[in-house]
């Protein structure tokens, strides 16, 4: 077993190896760190959500990779599709594999405990995560108009997304992944 594999019991399919799980956790606490040091200049508060930046821009980027990565892992694995290219819209059915309440809100622990459901209105292809399409469309065409998307808002809600993933059912009980930004769950 290479350094960024790990070994999981999945339902059905037994003992399995995931390779680059533990590439994706460093992933998830880089991108914390850096949400942590952003919290120094921008606290997580109602009136600060709409903020954005450059630094905001990045961690919705580095985050929204990690949660497209972690799908992609997932979809091979619990072969929920045949797409050799899955996008956003084939990732949809693993929610319900993956994670036990598909609606989940983190709590921010910094501030007034605002809440973020990464995945709460997503219904498969309506209802796409304001986060995904932010992170879409300050990387295809980012602009003006688009930058004002890396927000402080769409960058936690990627992050939450993240840590959900990274928790997931099969993982939870044999490893949760701690947070410092999130009240935790697990």
């Amino acid at each position: 077993m290479s350094l960024d594999e790990e070994v999981i019991e999945v339902y059905g399919l037994g003992r399995i190896t995931i390779p680059g799980l533990r590439v994706l956790r460093n992933i998830y606490e880089a991108a914390e760190t850096d949400m942590l040091a952003a919290f120094q200049y921008v606290e997580p508060t109602l009136d600060n959500l709409n903020v954005y930046s450059v630094q905001f821009w990045r961690l919705l980027q580095d985050t929204c990779n990690g949660v497209d990565s972690a799908f992609n892992l997932w979809y091979a694995v619990l072969k929920v599709g045949d797409r050799e290219k899955p996008n956003i819209i084939d990732y949809y059915p693993l929610l319900g594999r993956l994670l036990r309440d598909e609606n989940q809100a983190l709590s921010v622990m910094r501030g007034p405990g605002y809440l973020v459901a990464p995945f709460q209105g997503w219904d498969g292809d309506s209802g796409i995560p304001r986060w995904w399409t932010a992170h879409n469309s300050t990387k295809h065409s980012l602009d003006r108009v688009t930058f004002s998307a890396a927000s402080l808002s769409n960058a936690l809600h990627a992050l939450g997304a993240l840590y959900l993933i990274l928790n997931d059912r099969y993982s939870v009980a044999r490893r949760p992944m701690g947070t410092r930004v999130f009240k935790a769950v697990f």
